[in-house]
């Protein structure tokens, strides 16, 4: 074998050899990504799961039957969450009621900033747990009434569902602002802010 042929050869090897120590390397940089994004896709798949377990409550507001009271429509809360809700109740919090005879105007749109500090509540109302699914349903008016012979104008109101959450006891409240806009046949309805 000539000298040239050994050297090509040698250069051949080395070349191999060089190649082989470079390409385990590539392989365990692509298994440590792919480590990597299972683990942030296990991570992100438990806050998911996590997140589904956060308490979920809905209410809903009926158009009210007395057309000339608006305070008679119907509001339903529905557990909508994956866990029972203990001690479910409604307060209502006020921000502005306007009545014939009250010296404030109907606004077209109510103040987003309002916080409802005044709350209303009436003890004859009893709390209700709720499972999933459950609902439960009162008339705006069991909590208060709305007593101006001219009628109501102009309101501006929250549905506040409080509630606790079982084996911890935590308690927490959610605040569903609503306020009246007069419809094209001149009656008051609810609308959500």
């Amino acid at each position: 074998m000539s000298r040239t042929a050994r050297l090509n050869r040698t250069i051949r090897r080395a070349v191999e050899r060089r190649l082989e120590k470079i390409e385990p390397k590539k392989r365990g940089s692509l298994r440590l990504i792919a480590k990597t994004l299972g683990f942030l896709t296990g991570i992100l798949s438990i806050a998911v799961a996590l997140l589904s377990l956060l308490p979920r409550i809905n209410v809903t507001v009926s158009d009210p039957p007395d057309l000339e009271n608006a305070f008679s429509a119907l509001v339903t809360v529905t557990n909508t969450g994956f866990i029972p809700l203990r001690s479910v109740g409604v307060d209502m919090g006020v921000g502005e009621v306007c009545t014939q005879h009250a010296p404030c105007a109907a606004r077209e749109f109510p103040d987003p900033t309002r916080t409802y500090s005044s709350r209303l509540h009436r003890e004859q109302l009893p709390d209700h747990d709720l499972k999933i699914d459950d609902h439960f349903t009162i008339a705006l008016d069991d909590i208060s009434r709305v007593a101006d012979e001219g009628g109501l104008v102009y309101a501006d109101i929250a549905v506040i569902i409080h509630y606790r959450l079982p084996i911890i006891y935590l308690s927490q409240e959610k605040v569903f602002p609503l306020y009246t806009r007069k419809a094209s046949n001149g009656k008051l309805y609810w609308q959500w802010k």
